[in-house]
């Protein structure tokens, strides 16, 4: 049975998976990943990207001249932004991120005004009449390493947010979503957190006309890797976002990893010692674990790589952005079944954006790694797009 969806789905990649703290960096990083991954997915057409920019960067490009020339120097490479990732606020790559990246918090004024900044840039990249949304962290993380966050303070910067979204879009002609996506651990760890939020404290006594301007402006992004990490069903979050009212801004097209630990303490061992090479330095990876049907939460792999065997069989999802395109790595298997689930959801929700959000090319155990960066990116696109027709789902050819 043909799947039709309102729009054809637009497919793009994050960023985020390329260094750069500054404009220069990003623009090399573009130039030396991005054309390349254009030549091999979008020969005569314009390739999606989306477009991350450290804080620093964004300050750079925050003018309207700045921004036309960034335009026009992407056009010429046949780059085009069609959605912005701003998580990450500043260096996604150093040698240690971990909680970092949740950090400044949406009580924090810096992240308010990264956001204005990264939205004044995104209406002068996207065309007149378009929509275009922004991601961003769910509110920051609850507690150390990181600093509190006060609520209170988060709810009042994200309806400033939404009014500022409604005043560019007035005068602009291009509408800007904020796109909150929850991550395992965080403050919204599913769906129903934000769910909860959104209801309880986000709209909590606000007048007609700005729940309008909140909903219409104040989205919900969702990242398949951290729903399926949490073991929520990607039908299930998807639904839950619609009977609440909030609209999905964008998907993520991501993949945990997916581990079935035996019970047995030698078979345990060789799975364990296979899944070590992953436990890296840079990067947070959260662990659920399902055992006996009860769930637990363990902060990073590493400490759940350290705890005592069980003489039970345990299921383990690591946050562990892997290639999309694999539906293992070696001994591991990998979440991207969920990837199907999600998108064959599509054609209910009239989801436009797919962005593909794999980051961790460069810390993969070297033996997952592929040639190169745009090699393994122009797989996954190609994966995508293939998945995509398999369920009879339309999306934009390059143009």
């Amino acid at each position: 049975m043909s799947a039709e969806v309102s729009h054809p789905c637009r497919i793009g990649y994050c960023t985020n998976v390329h260094a750069g703290r500054t404009l220069a960096e990003t623009k090399a990083q573009l130039e030396k990943h991005a054309t390349a991954i254009q030549q091999q997915v979008a020969s005569g057409g314009c390739l999606n990207i989306g477009l991350w920019l450290s804080a620093e960067a964004a300050e750079e490009l925050d003018s309207p001249p700045a921004v036309t020339s960034f335009e026009q120097w992407l056009a010429a490479r046949c780059l085009r932004v069609f959605t912005i990732n701003g998580f990450p606020y500043g260096d996604f790559h150093g040698p240690v991120v971990k909680h970092r990246v949740y950090e400044p918090s949406w009580a924090d004024d810096r992240r308010l005004n990264y956001t204005l900044a990264l939205a004044r840039i995104l209406v002068g990249l996207v065309q007149e009449g378009e929509h275009a949304g922004i991601s961003t962290l769910p509110l920051g993380w609850p507690g150390p390493p990181c600093s509190s966050v006060d609520r209170a303070t988060a709810v009042m910067q994200l309806r400033t947010t939404a009014r500022e979204l409604n005043r560019l879009a007035a005068e602009t002609g291009r509408l800007i979503h904020l796109d909150i996506e929850p991550e395992p651990g965080c403050i919204f760890s599913t769906s129903k957190d934000l769910c909860t939020f959104y209801h309880e404290l986000l709209l909590r006594g606000v007048a007609e006309t700005e729940e309008h301007i909140i909903r219409r402006h104040i989205r919900a992004c969702h990242d398949v890797c951290h729903a399926a990490v949490m073991f929520e069903s990607q039908r299930e979050a998807i639904d839950r976002y619609a009977a609440a009212g909030i609209t999905i801004g964008k998907v993520q097209v991501s993949s945990a990893l997916d581990i079935r630990v035996p019970a047995d303490e030698g078979q345990r061992r060789q799975v364990l010692d296979a899944l070590r090479p992953f436990a890296e330095d840079r990067y947070l990876h959260q662990t659920s674990i399902m055992r006996n049907g009860e769930q637990s939460f363990v902060e990073d792999l590493p400490a759940a790589l350290s705890q005592s065997p069980t003489a039970h069989e345990e299921h383990w999802r690591i946050h562990y952005h892997v290639p999309v395109s694999r539906a293992g790595l070696g001994s591991l298997g990998t979440t991207q079944s969920a990837i199907t689930e999600c998108l064959q959801r599509l054609p209910a929700i009239a989801v436009r954006d797919l962005e593909i959000e794999t980051y961790t090319w460069g810390v993969l155990p070297e033996q997952q790694r592929p040639p190169s960066i745009a090699s393994g990116i122009t797989g996954e696109i190609e994966w995508l797009r293939a998945e995509l027709a398999r369920l009879d789902i339309a999306y934009e050819a390059p143009k």
